[in-house]
């Protein structure tokens, strides 16, 4: 700050996250090292254990935003056979005199519907 109690804006943030950074990974190993019954290969492990857990934790969320777009671009587990099951018209089949089977709703469908359908509409 200047004298006049306004911060000084004129600073380079980056070096001063840069220095901040430093300082706490040397809090922090200063911590591991400067305990009397930490070893130097339990710090190395927790840092290897730390670098796993970040690995896992962002595999985890890759795999959750990987579903969400595979959902949101309509890639969705789906049972055609439960779909068929449940249609109306598999429910009132028809058998043909020449073996074939063939549906009650199709005998209403009318190419005007067809048309509507086309452009748009529902049947």
């Amino acid at each position: 700050m200047t004298i006049e109690g306004r911060p000084e804006l004129n600073v380079d943030w980056n070096a001063e996250y840069y220095k901040q950074r430093r300082s706490r990974m040397d809090d922090c190993l200063g911590d591991y090292m400067g305990d009397e019954e930490t070893t130097p290969r339990r710090c190395y492990e927790d840092i290897l254990s730390v670098c796993d857990e970040w690995i896992n934790y962002h595999k985890e969320n890759m795999n959750k935003w990987t579903e969400l777009k595979s959902l949101m671009l309509g890639h969705r587990e789906f049972d055609l056979d439960d779909y068929v099951k449940n249609l109306p018209a598999q429910q009132n089949p028809v058998y043909n005199d020449d073996g074939t089977t063939s549906y009650e709703y199709a005998a209403h469908v009318t190419l005007g519907d067809i048309h509507k359908f086309q452009r748009g509409s529902s049947l």
